[in-house]
Formats: C-alpha cells, sequence, structure tokens
C-alpha cells in the first residue's frame, strides 16, 4: 500500500481530482491510501464523484483530513513575500505529523501536478539513508540562505517522505523555528532545504518527478 497526500483549497479541489485520476489511470496494478488535508470543510461535490475513479482502479482510499491552521497564526505571514501564499503553505511541514502513518514512506503532491507514467521507480526507491527525495528547483536559491551551491535547492511541489525518520527528527518544528528566525519568502520550501541539507537528508530525483513550466524556459 502506497501512501499519498495533497493539501487542497479554494480552486484547488477540481485539479486535485484531476491528479488524482492520473494517478490511479497510469498506476493501475498499485493499492493507494490517499490523504486529502484541507484547512476548509470537506467537499462533498469531491467526494460525491468518487465513482468515476472507481472505474478505473480497483484499490484505492480516499480520506478527508482536517487541518487547524490557527496554530500557524505565530508564523509569518507568507502573504508578505509572496502574494499567492496563505497560511496553508504552512500545512505541508505537518503533514506526516497530521496523518495516521506510523511506518512506511509518503508521496506529498502538488494539486496540480499531473502523473503521465508510472510511478514504480520512485514508490519502489531505498529511503533508508535519507528523509526526503525531491527534484531541483529551476532556480538554485540556496545561496540567499546559506545553503552550499553544491547542494541543490530542491522544489518541494513532490517530496516523497521517510515518514518514521522525518517524525524522529521533528523535522516539521525545526522547519518552523527555521521559518520564524530567517522569514524566507518561499517558507515551507527554503525551510526544508534549509534544515534537510544541513543534516545531509536530502536526495536528489531527476527533474523529470516534478517538471513545471519553469523548465521549458530554460
Amino acid at each position: 500500500m502506497h501512501n499519498v497526500v495533497y493539501t487542497v483549497g479554494g480552486n484547488s479541489w477540481i485539479p486535485c481530482y484531476v491528479s488524482i485520476y492520473s494517478l490511479l489511470k497510469n498506476n493501475p496494478e498499485d493499492r493507494f491510501r490517499i490523504f486529502v488535508v484541507s484547512e476548509e470543510e470537506k467537499d462533498d461535490r469531491f467526494f460525491e464523484a468518487l465513482g468515476f475513479l472507481q472505474g478505473i482502479h480497483q484499490d484505492f482510499t480516499i480520506e478527508y483530513v482536517p487541518a487547524d491552521v490557527e496554530e500557524y497564526n505565530k508564523l509569518p505571514d507568507p502573504e508578505s513575500g509572496r502574494e499567492h501564499l496563505t497560511v496553508g503553505v504552512y500545512i505541508t511541514l505537518s503533514i506526516p505529523d497530521l496523518l495516521p502513518i506510523e511506518h512506511g514512506n509518503l508521496l506529498y503532491l502538488d494539486a496540480d501536478t499531473i502523473i503521465d507514467g508510472s510511478l514504480d521507480e520512485l514508490l519502489n526507491r531505498d529511503m533508508s539513508n535519507c528523509i526526503i527525495a525531491a527534484s531541483p528547483d529551476y532556480k538554485n536559491r540556496g545561496m540567499k540562505f546559506g545553503i552550499s551551491p553544491v547542494k541543490r535547492y530542491v522544489n518541494s511541489g513532490v517530496l516523497y517522505i521517510n515518514t518514521p525518520r522525518w517524525k524522529q527528527n521533528d523535522i516539521g518544528e525545526k522547519c518552523f523555528e527555521y521559518i520564524k528566525d530567517n522569514r524566507p519568502d518561499l517558507p515551507d520550501q527554503t525551510a526544508l532545504n534549509a534544515i534537510l541539507h544541513s543534516d545531509g537528508e536530502i536526495e536528489i530525483l531527476s527533474p523529470r518527478f516534478n517538471v513545471h513550466k519553469a523548465w521549458a524556459k530554460r
């Protein structure tokens, strides 16, 4: 059983549904336990439409998990750096602690991610020597925050997470402390890079696991 999680809110419920469709359609032989984490109330239309997904895949579950964003009120307002960000970005850093998963790995996907093929190579990856595996961002932003230029700054849109190791090392709490002290303009992403690179806990994936339009301009 593979654990997959999305954070959803606002206009991202429909993109998330499309992403789940692409995941199931292109990985028909895998078993999935999918979590949808949101600061909003459960979207009934989203869950009423799950019957269509059951027509393309026979072995998956989808669970709604509410997130209380009030706990993030003491953190810097992410809108001060990026207008499109809300406190919901901090949910990503809490996910391994929010979900009822004690063992195994967890695949986090941004709600607008499209899966265009099999994920077997990623889902069967040995994660014993790292906390996350992620693809590089198109900009190596790390030097601004003291991250060595030889360590690629990764994008947090697709993260494969060693859940037990994340919890054992209190990564979420360390990231929140980093954000309070440094106030980066991409708070969740930069905090993950700073904390995990300093401990040598990031493995770099091929960019093909997280391709976005910015790569096309390079």
